[in-house]
């Protein structure tokens, strides 16, 4: 994430899969206080585990759901692959939608 003004002291995040079936898996995100790419920035990892590819459960569609704390505010978003490609053959879904809003500067 890029532009969050101000830039939040603490941050972290619940990200769960669930597919078509019902059946989900949760994760727990940490930031990554060193590897923020610009002022602003926010980097998320997998706590405790390095980038690697997961077992979803069950079959697509895929809803996302991203619960994150920016301090003491939490924020959701979500969105549903593979309807939310960022473009056809990306393999990246955006998420867009946030409630309440993310705070961003100008």
């Amino acid at each position: 994430m890029n532009g969050l003004d101000p830039e939040p002291a603490t941050a972290g995040a619940l990200f769960t899969v669930t597919a078509a079936s019902g059946e989900s898996e949760t994760f727990t995100l940490s930031a990554i206080a060193d590897d923020c790419p610009e002022d602003g920035g926010l980097v998320l990892e997998v706590a405790g585990q390095p980038a690697q590819a997961v077992d979803l459960p069950g079959t697509a569609p895929y809803t996302y759901s991203l619960d994150l704390a920016l301090g003491s505010t939490p924020h959701t978003a979500t969105a549903t692959w593979p309807d939310d490609l960022e473009f056809p053959g990306s393999g990246e879904v955006l998420l867009t939608e946030w409630d309440p809003p993310l705070p961003v500067g100008d």
